[in-house]
């Protein structure tokens, strides 16, 4: 059977971050998805659990898709790897999907890897950190709701936690962003058009709701 790609895709995006907002509506339609549907984090005083909460809202959306085709799930801070034209990035995802092994359903288009992690990881086997791009199919959403037992956290930890996936683009590398960075998307924090993310936002604004949890513990 061959694996589809849906032209319908989600990014998360918060009002307060409207360059990061045209940033990923212009790359998304630069790339040929036509239905681009924008989700605005739902409110926790803790960021880190708002985030994750709205990456679950849309993977259960998912899960509930009477198809088989793979839905591509973004946070609105990606940029596409600089090796690749935008308008050949999802034929690229296309050819590459049936050479996938290792697949529950869920694939990542972008990782973040720590210095041991990128020892052990493999296109078609990575344990890895970040949530900023990946897809999955309503079979994958089923299987991550399944596997996944405790969502209070933060969705990077979650994931790495939780599960190895295949990695679509795993030959790029971004070291001038990060090193140890691969795959297809990666976080534009160099970007001119990148702005303080929904964690920096909230730190600011935590001492008057007193909270004490350690930044350095969720900022990535």
């Amino acid at each position: 059977m061959t694996n589809k790609l849906s032209n319908k895709v989600f990014y998360i995006n918060m009002d307060s971050q409207p360059n990061r907002n045209k940033h990923i509506i212009k790359l998304l339609n630069d790339i040929g998805f036509t239905d681009i549907n924008r989700v605005t984090p739902k409110y926790n005083k803790i960021s880190y659990l708002s985030i994750t909460e709205t990456h679950k809202s849309i993977i259960e959306k998912i899960a509930n898709f009477d198809t088989d085709s793979y839905y591509c799930i973004f946070e609105d801070d990606i940029e596409l790897s600089k090796d690749i034209p935008r308008n050949e990035a999802k034929q690229f995802i296309i050819d590459r999907l049936n050479n996938i092994s290792n697949n529950n359903g869920f694939i990542y288009l972008g990782v973040c890897l720590d210095d041991n992690q990128i020892k052990r990881c493999h296109y078609n086997n990575c344990n890895a950190w970040c949530a900023h791009a990946y897809m999955l199919n309503p079979k994958g959403a089923q299987w991550l709701l399944k596997t996944i037992k405790n969502w209070d956290g933060h969705i990077d930890r979650i994931f790495n936690s939780n599960f190895s996936a295949p990695v679509i683009g795993y030959r790029f590398t971004h070291d001038h962003t990060v090193r140890n960075w691969k795959g297809l998307f990666y976080q534009g924090r160099n970007e001119i058009w990148y702005e303080d993310g929904e964690n920096e936002i909230f730190y600011k604004i935590l001492p008057k709701w007193g909270d004490t949890f350690n930044k350095s513990e969720y900022m990535y």
